[in-house]
């Protein structure tokens, strides 16, 4: 009964660990999710600003004709743009690793459950064959003492 507890209670800790990483992991998931959809914003926003610049000083080369001046502008807030752009992937591709390694993880965590799973699986069927030899030498016991009774 004490080794039953002791597989019962090796279990439920298991699950329990299991659970837990699971749910940190998913927690972890959602946030990096956010964060993720949150550079895509960024991503879209700086697009639609530099598109929205764009515009802008092609009006103005438009209206006073410094096409010098407006190249120059251009040149700035795209070159500002591709830094911000590059930013965004630095920390877009970060997210994913990160993204990768929580994976992985929660792949390994779900590894350690099936092998302690199949380790307690092992010891409840030990303990089992080793219930049924001992009820098997008390029967045993008990025939032999029938018949030392029956002798005397």
């Amino acid at each position: 009964k004490g080794v039953e507890q002791a597989h019962t209670s090796h279990i439920q800790k298991w699950e329990s660990r299991y659970k837990q990483e699971r749910e940190h992991y998913a927690e972890m998931k959602m946030e990096l999710e956010g964060e993720l959809k949150h550079a895509q914003d960024s991503i879209a926003e700086l697009t639609g600003d530099l598109k929205t610049k764009v515009a802008e000083c092609e009006d103005l080369v438009d209206k006073n004709g410094t096409m010098q001046t407006t190249n120059e502008v251009l040149e700035k807030e795209l070159k500002d743009a591709r830094d911000a752009n590059e930013v965004l992937v630095g920390e877009k591709a970060e997210l994913q690793k990160l993204v990768n390694k929580l994976e992985k993880e929660l792949a390994d965590a779900r590894e350690e459950h099936e092998e302690a799973m199949e380790s307690a699986r092992l010891a409840y069927e030990k303990l089992d064959q080793e219930k049924q030899s001992v009820i098997a030498s008390l029967e045993h016991c008990e025939e032999l003492k029938t018949g030392l009774e029956g002798e005397l």
